[in-house]
């Protein structure tokens, strides 16, 4: 029961991180998000970027889908600059 429970808990939270920003594609509204993360390529919307896009730390971001998933870059400064200019655009 522990393990059932431990797996559970690691889907339930599971927060990719993101790599490389590919593109970030803005329209009425919605920000359409392609990326490439340390669990593959994801390609995610979201929606009022400036409380779904949060500063947790002065490198550290986190990003919440139209689902509630979770995205995080843990230090957007080490980011390559394409990448890195997105974010800071959003900041």
């Amino acid at each position: 029961t522990v393990k059932l429970i431990e797996r559970e808990l690691e889907r339930r939270y599971f927060t990719p991180i993101i790599r490389r920003i590919e593109s970030i594609k803005e329209e009425f509204g919605y920000a359409y998000w392609t990326v490439e993360t340390d669990a593959g390529p994801r390609r995610f919307t979201v929606r009022e970027m400036q409380y779904n896009v949060l500063l947790l730390s002065p490198e550290h971001v986190l990003i919440i889908d139209v689902d509630g998933n979770r995205y995080e870059i843990p230090n957007y400064e080490r980011l390559d600059a394409k990448s890195r200019k997105y974010i800071e655009n959003l900041l």
